[in-house]
């Protein structure tokens, strides 16, 4: 493989001034004023020769997409982290770190303090907020670290519609969001309440007032092929995190305690009157079995309700917590833990999965009735979940002759079907 290019080094008299004073500078354009700001990665040959940002083929989709969004470009201040075209349209190819321009930025925004900053691409979210992952982090509201108390919210870049034209609704939700944001300089995020490190006799407190409610969202933790935690809840407002074992594998309670603690679940997941909720569930359904907590009763999957409604879109977590909450980006937290060890992290993030995947699902509940989708959903995917977890525990057999020679059946139609079509379009 191949080592990453070193950025350039600045020499000790640099003068960017100086420097800037032999590029053709790009300047921003628009309403400086306004309270939304979108601001790109650096200029390309359109952009280079009519001295304007985003008027090449990707700024003119961003336009299009702006108005889908409820604004217009004469309404808002476009900008770029680096004011000129590099060297082929490639970053790596500037004879000074992109870093150099960060000042630039960072004088405008901190003079003008716009409600809201559009970060198009990952190398505006990198200037704006000190952070990587685009296309994880898009839809969140951010803090920017460039000009503390200025929101941010990332988007894709439009260039890459013309390599992936899925994009488009994703880009047009962010704006969208980042235009309804722009109305305040106030962040408003979720306020949860974050249950972790439970007492022996708070946690069967919280499981024995679950045990009476109409739904439970449930999400494990696992590592070493083992239930790390087990969390719980059922409101967006508030989760309970119930640690099993320590990060050294050894148990958090003593075997009565944990013995006890497990019959209060299988009371909860047992009890076929109360509603399950769970994100990709058949992974906690098959872990839970092997602790002999099985699960019965309709179980509603946050990832197969949004599959029946954006089939053709991303169905993780992130992704649906960017579209049905207002929760940043946070997946990357399980990560840190494993760097960090940080036990309360791990916690924590086990609780957030389950304050976002009870408010997605009940976003995905109205969704399926304003479409008129729910009795699809019960019939094809709700009475199906149990015979799919089935086979996930059991297996299934596989007549392998018949599944050949449908094979050859199917792919024959096909070819047939493609000629066909092929002949109708000469």
């Amino acid at each position: 493989m191949a080592k990453k290019k070193a950025p350039p080094q600045l020499p000790a008299d640099f003068d960017l001034q100086q420097y800037l004073s032999t590029k053709r500078i790009i300047p921003g354009r628009g309403n400086p004023a306004s309270n939304l700001w979108i601001i790109g990665e650096a200029g390309g040959s359109h952009e280079h020769d009519k001295r304007q940002p985003f008027v090449g083929p990707s700024g003119q989709e961003l336009s299009k997409m702006s108005n889908n969004a409820g604004f217009t470009f004469g309404e808002v201040y476009l900008d770029n982290v680096i004011p000129f075209q590099p060297p082929r349209n490639k970053l790596d190819l500037l004879d000074v770190p992109v870093e150099t321009f960060y000042p630039l930025l960072q004088e405008k925004i901190a003079k003008f303090r716009p409600n809201c900053v559009v970060a198009a691409g990952g190398t505006a979210l990198r200037a704006l907020c000190g952070v990587g992952g685009i296309t994880l982090r898009r839809g969140s509201i951010l803090s920017s670290r460039l000009v503390p108390g200025i929101k941010v919210v990332p988007m894709v870049h439009p260039a890459e519609l013309f390599k992936d034209w899925s994009w488009r609704t994703y880009m047009i939700f962010d704006l969208t969001r980042a235009f309804e944001e722009s109305s305040t300089p106030d962040k408003n995020l979720p306020v949860r309440n974050l249950i972790i490190r439970p007492s022996f006799q708070q946690a069967l407190e919280v499981l024995d007032e679950l045990s009476h409610s109409p739904r439970v969202c449930i999400d494990i933790e696992t590592r070493r092929g083992r239930i790390a935690c087990i969390g719980i809840g059922n409101s967006k407002d508030w989760s309970l995190c119930v640690p099993l074992e320590r990060r050294d594998s050894s148990s958090y309670w003593s075997e009565s305690q944990e013995a006890e603690l497990l019959r209060a679940f299988s009371v909860i997941f047992e009890n076929p009157e109360i509603i399950k909720i769970g994100q990709n569930f058949s992974f906690d359904f098959a872990f839970l079995h092997g602790y002999r907590l099985l699960v019965q009763g309709d179980i509603w999957d946050t990832m197969w309700m949004h599959n029946l409604l954006w089939p053709d879109f991303e169905h993780g977590l992130h992704v649906l917590g960017s579209f049905y909450t207002r929760e940043p980006y946070y997946k990357e937290e399980g990560k840190l833990w494993e760097r960090s060890w940080d036990e309360d992290m791990f916690w924590q993030y086990n609780c957030k999965d389950i304050c976002v995947t009870t408010e997605v699902f009940d976003a995905l509940w109205k969704e399926l009735e304003t479409r008129g989708l729910m009795e699809f959903y019960k019939l094809h995917y709700l009475k199906q979940m149990p015979k799919l977890l089935g086979m996930q525990m059991r297996g299934f057999r596989i007549h392998e002759h018949r599944r050949d020679r449908m094979r050859k059946t199917w792919e024959k139609k096909v070819t047939q079907a493609q000629a066909a079509l092929e002949a109708k379009s000469i």
